[in-house]
């Protein structure tokens, strides 16, 4: 985590924030962040997993159905962990395509290590041009100047989109297609998970986030807030929660005290601020979406929509 972030989320605990401090997300992807996710990809109640897959595994060629077939196609995957789900997108540019070069990001390098060695067995001699960053550096125009003249699409799987504040997820692809205007042929594809309807109860969201991998995730969640930021907030004295949140459309999860305690910077031993008992420290949202959620993200972009066929998770491609 970059000095200055940490430096603010120390400030905002100090100013007396109370409850619902909210940490960087990307926290749970560091150190052995990236391999317990994996982990709870495979779990059976986490129907996320299942269901993306199966809405690749429905889509994938129509997907890709798109830009100039006489071109190369760039695929950049953000936050790729080992890239097994990009797969199927791979092997349809390969076949439709004059090339393709394939750009994971993710900040763990074991994920990225990972990934090299799957799309090296799938498809060998296939371009690979990595980065272990965050994706805030494809953010920059600088970065599609190298790709300008092929098709890009930029994946943000995993419905990743889900843990970012309403306005940041709004911010995040509007800044897609802020750069994307000016570049022919390019487009981000994001995957949704979608919100309780009559196709899907609460229960179902609720029961997904409750495994026990999913609960190594949240004390990871704050050991690494306790690294990064260099404070103490103790382990023994919090105990999990979660519910979903009808006002925000989101399976929400914290880490609740359950007594007063004092939490300290580490490095010069001073003092931050009391805690009360029930103090909450949330570890993570998880926003869910309606499809007209997804069109009123981007009114003025080119907006196709793939979904599952009993509407638990959805894609969306946008277009400038």
């Amino acid at each position: 985590m970059e000095y200055i972030e940490a430096e603010n989320l120390r400030q905002q605990l100090a100013d007396g924030v109370e409850n619902l401090w909210i940490p960087s997300p990307k926290l749970k992807y560091y150190e052995t962040g990236s391999e317990l996710l994996e982990i709870i990809l495979s779990d059976e109640k986490y129907y996320l997993a299942r269901k993306e897959q199966e809405l690749i595994d429905l889509h994938y060629r129509s997907i890709m159905d798109f830009g100039d077939y006489s071109c190369k196609h760039t695929i950049i995957d953000l936050g790729s962990g080992s890239g097994k789900k990009t797969l199927p997108f791979l092997k349809e540019a390969l076949e439709r395509f004059q090339g393709v070069y394939y750009v994971p990001i993710d900040t763990a390098q074991s994920a990225i290590d990972l990934c090299h060695k799957n799309v090296e067995t799938e498809f060998p001699g296939l371009p690979v041009i990595s980065y272990t960053d965050s994706w805030e550096i494809c953010m920059k125009s600088d970065f599609y100047n190298r790709f300008r003249d092929t098709n890009i699409t930029v994946f943000l799987l995993g419905s990743t989109i889900g843990n970012f504040s309403e306005s940041e997820s709004l911010a995040f692809i509007s800044k897609f297609m802020d750069i994307f205007s000016s570049i022919e042929n390019s487009r981000l594809v994001v995957i949704f998970d979608s919100a309780p309807s009559e196709h899907k109860s609460v229960e179902v969201i609720e029961d997904a986030y409750n495994s026990e991998a999913m609960e190594k995730i949240d004390w990871h969640m704050i050991k690494m807030i306790n690294k990064y930021l260099e404070i103490d907030i103790p382990l023994d004295k919090l105990k999990r929660c979660s519910e979903f949140d009808h006002s925000q459309k989101a399976l929400v999860r914290w880490m609740e005290l359950t007594e007063d305690c004092t939490i300290s910077y580490t490095p010069k031993n001073q003092k931050l601020k009391l805690l009360r008992k029930g103090t909450r420290i949330q570890t993570e949202i998880s926003r869910k979406y309606s499809q007209e959620d997804i069109v009123m993200m981007q009114k003025n972009a080119l907006t196709k929509i793939w979904m599952t066929p009993d509407y638990y998770y959805m894609c969306a491609a946008f277009q400038p």
